[in-house]
């Protein structure tokens, strides 16, 4: 259920009209709110409730491809009185108006939100009833003495297996009523070499009848063959997209016929094949990507040429170039493997499948991997160590170990790192610091003087801390890299950070926040930073003159916190931010924290701006906004009355926050049509100038489904092979960190 009006259409979170739903409304007082929490009941250590309530309040239904959906539950006007308590919508557990009112009990309703519940749904309706096992004593009290004999150990007989069986249960099971039912209809595909499909005969069936039939009766595989040779239109669908217009009609030779009705309640399935069997792995991963094959023959041809083997035909498609099969393997499995058995499958992959880097698959699916063990420890970390060892455990049965396929990340210490960065030509960089120094307009120069300041005049400059806020265009860079190009003429040591990998790169020597401070990611509440005090990276934040953090509005105050913690334990001091030289930049109307489906509230509350060591800061404007052009100042104001919350007709509390009024003069129709134009022409250069941004990447594909429709020619399926280096790996990393 992904639809916020779907699930609003059966589940409700809040109190319903006490007038024009009378009856319901009591029943929810009565049985659907939560609470009061008390420590015997659902606190947890810290004395939260462990349920989260009470739930914050919102307009609208926010879907969550993550867990529950986040219900919409809006003020009342008039706050519910029960007993002492005084409830409103935060409070209500979830529910079903039909349930409530036919059974008039505590009935919490929640929506499914990802079919990866299916696997664990599945998991208990087919592992059988609830049981328990029992021992059986013999107690003899005699006065104050108690004897408890033990009989003779016979497990058959000490241990009794019990079942209980509800009365509503046993009349389900007495009057054989379904025990499950399938929206959809799950069409098997099999894979198979030639002449080696499964063949199935009575017991006094003769051999001549059994190979006779086997000869005659098509597979869904050899029909699929048939089909391509007699339909034309089939030859466009692979294998895997058969089912979705024609039908696997069991007759006495078993044909694919076409389908009549439209019906999209279809999953097919390719049996799975193991690495291990060889050409029939290589012929399953062919007919994922092949269409129109009349023959065997057929799918071991690419671009005219026929191979001997599948494998051949696979590397020569290049399939089996670089680790995908391996990646797609996994992905196929997530949906329907649990933890574990995904672990097992991967330990078998490394021991049994040629897999180019293990890592790379590993970091992946390491969540997969790991999802048991999050759940019961929720430490992320302390989970993939556990998944880990587990994997090491299983690999040690067959003589390795997590070292001999580079699970492990290599012990050799990253101080080094730090002389690099300081790799430069004094004199090179004082020359660029004096041509930029003059362009500073007076603004900038303000606030460059006074940091100067407190570098020069080091512990006598009271104000140490600095908080530089500027619109987008006011040369915060240009300030900043300017500021740090100085320092290196002057032989000075400083930290420039920021919160993403591309912003980072626009600083001198700029890096990501996380490795700079060594923080774990994700940063949970209770994470810390992992640098040692007597390191190579603790001594470059000792002698650092100053320490830059760039874009702090997306810095969470978790994060911001534990900077300040680290070091002032480096520094061995109580002073804010240990005393050091900070600078911080950006613009709170720019992007916030992210804080995974929170609302508004709890977005401002990871702000930066709510720590303590806000205070301390002292606050400089870049008002002047160097970059925009004339002509784009009207659009350029008209973004500061967004950012200045003057343009806004209504706030939501819906993970979209406000509506916003859009001048008529910028508003288009159609975009593709207003960028490329009503017809796209083929080969057309000026097309490589124009693109079209979007915040979402279901609008992207909207749009680039727009404009494929309107290129000339047949839209093809290219498969497309990226080779990376170790080092574009690293890389990779460091710019999703």
């Amino acid at each position: 259920m992904l639809d916020p009006a779907a699930i609003d259409r059966l589940i409700s979170a809040e109190f319903p009209d006490p007038i024009a739903h009378a009856n319901l409304h009591e029943l929810v007082k009565v049985h659907m709110l939560h609470g009061p929490c008390t420590s015997a009941r659902c606190l947890d250590e810290e004395g939260y409730c462990s349920k989260q309530f009470p739930k914050s309040l919102r307009e609208d239904t926010l879907y969550n491809p993550s867990g529950y959906p986040l219900y919409k539950r809006r003020p009342i006007e008039t706050p519910i009185h029960i007993g002492r308590r005084t409830v409103d919508n935060r409070w209500v557990v979830p529910y079903n108006a039909y349930l409530l009112e036919k059974y008039e009990a505590h009935i919490n309703v929640e929506a499914c939100s990802s079919m990866k519940s299916v696997k664990y749904l599945l998991k208990y309706i087919y592992k059988g009833v609830d049981r328990a096992q029992i021992v059986v004593r013999t107690v003899e009290e005699d006065g104050q003495t108690t004897t408890i004999q033990e009989p003779m150990y016979n497990e058959i007989q000490m241990f009794l297996d019990v079942r209980y069986v509800s009365a509503p249960e046993a009349m389900w099971r007495i009057y054989t009523f379904e025990m499950h039912d399938m929206s959809h209809a799950i069409i098997k595909l099999f894979v198979h070499l030639p002449n080696m499909q499964q063949v199935y005969f009575n017991t006094n069936s003769t051999i001549p009848d059994v190979v006779e039939r086997a000869a005659t009766q098509h597979t869904t595989l050899t029909g699929w063959f048939a089909l391509n040779t007699q339909d034309e239109e089939a030859r466009q669908y692979t294998y895997v997209q058969i089912p979705y217009n024609y039908v696997w009609k069991i007759t006495q030779t078993r044909i694919w016929v076409e389908r009549q009705r439209h019906f999209n309640r279809i999953i097919p399935r390719l049996y799975f094949v193991h690495p291990r069997e060889g050409e029939r792995f290589y012929l399953r991963q062919r007919l994922l990507h092949k269409t129109g094959c009349r023959s065997f023959e057929d799918i071991s041809t690419v671009h005219g040429r026929t191979y001997e083997t599948f494998r051949d035909a696979a590397i020569a498609m290049n399939l089996l170039t670089d680790d995908s099969i391996w990646f797609t393997m996994l992905q196929e499995a997530i949906h329907v493997q649990l933890p574990r058995a995904l672990r097992r499958m991967f330990s078998q992959m490394l021991l049994f499948c040629e897999i180019e880097n293990p890592l790379a698959l590993w970091e992946q699916f390491k969540y997969h991997l790991s999802e048991d063990y999050i759940r019961r420890l929720n430490d992320n970390d302390l989970a993939y160590n556990y998944a880990l060892a587990y994997i090491n455990r299983y690999l040690a049965l067959q003589g390795k170990s997590n070292r001999d396929f580079q699970l492990l990340l290599p012990t050799e210490p990253v101080e080094h790192l730090i002389e690099d960065e300081y790799d430069y030509d004094q004199s090179e960089e004082q020359e660029i610091a004096n041509r930029n120094i003059p362009l500073l307009n007076q603004e900038q120069r303000r606030i460059f003087t006074d940091i100067l300041l407190a570098v020069n005049e080091n512990e006598r400059v009271s104000h140490r801390l600095f908080f530089i806020k500027g619109i987008g265009g006011a040369g915060k860079t240009f300030l900043l890299n300017t500021l740090l190009t100085y320092l290196l003429g002057n032989n000075h040591r400083y930290i420039a950070i920021c919160y993403t990998g591309i912003p980072a790169s626009l600083l001198k020597n700029g890096q990501t926040i996380h490795p700079a401070f060594m923080l774990p990611v994700p940063f949970l509440e209770n994470s810390t930073s992992r640098i040692r005090n007597q390191s190579a990276i603790a001594d470059n934040i000792r002698y650092s003159k100053i320490i830059v953090i760039d874009e702090i509005s997306m810095v969470h105050k978790s994060i911001f916190n534990e900077i300040g913690r680290k070091i002032r334990e480096i520094m061995n001091n109580d002073i804010p931010l240990g005393g050091k030289i900070i600078i911080i930049l950006g613009d709170f109307r720019h992007c916030a924290p992210i804080v995974p489906l929170a609302g508004k509230n709890e977005t401002i509350s990871a702000s930066v701006k709510c720590s303590q060591l806000w205070q301390h800061f002292v606050k400089y404007d870049l008002l002047t906004n160097v970059r925009a052009l004339p002509q784009q100042n009207e659009f350029k104001d008209w973004l500061m009355t967004i950012g200045n919350n003057s343009e806004i007709l209504r706030h939501l509390e819906n993970g979209r926050d406000t509506i916003v009024k859009v001048p008529n003069h910028i508003i288009v129709e159609n975009v593709t049509e207003s960028i490329y134009g009503s017809n796209l022409i083929e080969h057309d250069s000026t097309l490589l100038q124009k693109a079209i941004l979007s915040p979402l990447n279901i609008h992207v594909k909207d749009i680039n489904a727009v404009v494929l429709e309107k290129l000339p020619g047949r839209s093809r399926q290219y498969i497309v092979l990226i080779v990376l280096s170790e080092k574009t790996i690293q890389l990779k990393m460091l710019l999703m960190i």
